[in-house]
């Protein structure tokens, strides 16, 4: 079996990339000029010179990179003047990233990402480009014997439309739209932000019964979750899980193919996630949390999206190694409601007043502050909803060694699952109305440095500090 990778190619290409706009496409325009002036300046012929020095240097670079798979450990050998050597204890590895965009695919390699749980943010650990025949080399090396794994969940198209129903995002649509928008407006001869100003002001050309504003962010809203959609949608599309409680390998993606390999021992913690979509269907979001698993932009700590309980169940009990999961025993005290929506009512009142004067002081906008006042009233409604939601669903039990809180984040319901000895920080804390209550707040925090963390409101405290075992 193969133990020692060579780098592809394309890392070469990885090392110009940073010197494009300074050197690739001055001296590409300086060739072209030459082509038709017959005729090079001095500067092109210096930056033709510093271009062929950074290739040589970026050559050799590449040659003199192997990584060696051993029994106990990861070398990666590096370095052209300065020699240098990284060793990664394989124990110690948490997650192991292949990703391959539609250039990479082309040359034929793999960019693969070695990560530990000791790494900093927005960084891997080792990061290399391979072959694709030394990419599935290396993975099998690496995890010996996964190539015959126990279980292959494979989902379908439809779902992966719910996936991206669920966890779409204005924000990543808005900043594709928005550009686009403003790009689009200028070819008409207008501005995006004097069209904004005329529908705010009420003087759109579109009749309607409704304030103009209202058609404008509607209409927004609609087109932002459309475009984060189809993001979302082609991110996840063909994905497929191999798995045994041992390691499990996941894959997904259209255009960029991508894949996560990593071992049962290493997950912290596996999350099940609801928003209103998915409750509605009785569906989850399965997530791990994992030491690097969500190291870099565009990294996913999800491995089965839309599944239904008995499904997940399934999942965690073949591929994770968990015999079983419980429901939560302990939750909220009854009459905690009110405590839920003491933040929020003062928000509302504030923002509230505070709109109901601009309305008298700037009546040029009266569609536009009756627009934010119903934005205000609809939030509150939310926000009572979502209370009610964590009222009755929250909880935690402790069992088997094993950590199982329920609470509301973001507006999602998460099942959080994790073993005690993978808890970093027990947190209890108790405001003045806790302590006449005899309730407190459960924060709990993985010790992972990239760990997730759980926080239960308005518990019981007697009940809380009996099920942890702790001041014993």
């Amino acid at each position: 079996m193969k133990t020692e990778f060579r780098a592809h190619p394309f890392m070469l290409f990885q090392a110009l990339y940073p010197f494009l706009t300074v050197l690739v496409l001055p001296v590409a325009y300086g060739l072209v000029r030459y082509l038709f002036d017959r005729t090079v300046s001095t500067a092109v012929i210096m930056e033709i010179a510093l271009l062929l020095a950074l290739v040589l240097l970026g050559y050799k670079r590449m040659r003199a990179f192997c990584v060696c798979v051993t029994p106990d450990s990861i070398v990666v050998h590096t370095g052209v003047f300065l020699k240098a050597e990284t060793v990664i204890r394989r124990h110690t590895v948490s997650v192991v990233k292949y990703r391959q965009n539609a250039f990479c695919a082309v040359a034929g390699c793999v960019l693969v990402r070695v990560n530990t749980e000791a790494l900093s943010p927005g960084q891997s650990d080792v990061a290399f480009y391979l072959s694709t025949a030394d990419c599935r080399a290396f993975d099998t090396c690496l995890f010996m014997g996964s190539g015959h794994a126990d279980e292959v969940i494979r989902l379908s198209a439809a779902r992966m439309a719910l996936t991206a129903a669920s966890v779409s995002s204005l924000a990543t649509g808005g900043l594709i739209t928005v550009p686009l928008l403003r790009f689009s407006l200028s070819l008409f001869g207008k501005g995006l932000e004097k069209t904004l100003y005329d529908t705010i002001s009420g003087q759109s050309l579109l009749p309607s019964v409704l304030p103009p504003i209202f058609n404008a962010v509607t209409l927004a809203v609609l087109l932002f979750f459309a475009v984060g959609y189809l993001v979302v949608f082609t991110r996840y599309l063909r994905f497929y899980l191999i798995g045994n409680r041992q390691n499990t390998l996941i894959h997904y993606g259209l255009f960029s193919r991508n894949a996560t390999r990593f071992s049962a021992s290493q997950v912290n913690a596996v999350i099940l996630e609801q928003n209103l979509l998915l409750r509605l269907l009785g569906r989850y979001n399965m997530k791990v949390e994992i030491g690097g698993i969500n190291a870099q932009k565009g990294d996913s700590n999800l491995i089965a999206p839309a599944v239904t309980k008995g499904e997940a169940n399934a999942i965690v009990r073949d591929c994770l190694g968990i015999s079983t999961t419980v429901t939560p025993c302990i939750r909220p005290v009854r009459g905690s409601l009110h405590r839920y929506l003491f933040f929020p009512t003062i928000y509302a009142t504030l923002t509230g007043g505070l709109l109901l004067v601009a309305l008298k002081l700037f009546e040029s906008f009266e569609g536009f502050w009756l627009f934010l006042l119903l934005v205000d009233a609809l939030a509150y409604l939310r926000s009572w909803c979502l209370s009610l939601v964590s009222r009755n669903r929250s909880g935690l039990a402790v069992y088997e060694n094993r950590l199982a809180i329920s609470f509301l984040k973001g507006g999602r319901l998460r099942a959080f699952d994790c073993p005690i000895d993978k808890t970093a920080c027990l947190c209890l804390r108790r405001t003045p109305a806790d302590r006449r209550r005899h309730t407190l707040t459960l924060t709990v925090r993985l010790y992972s440095r990239h760990g997730g963390s759980a926080r239960l409101c308005f518990v019981d405290e007697t009940a809380v500090i009996k099920a942890l075992n702790l001041y014993e």
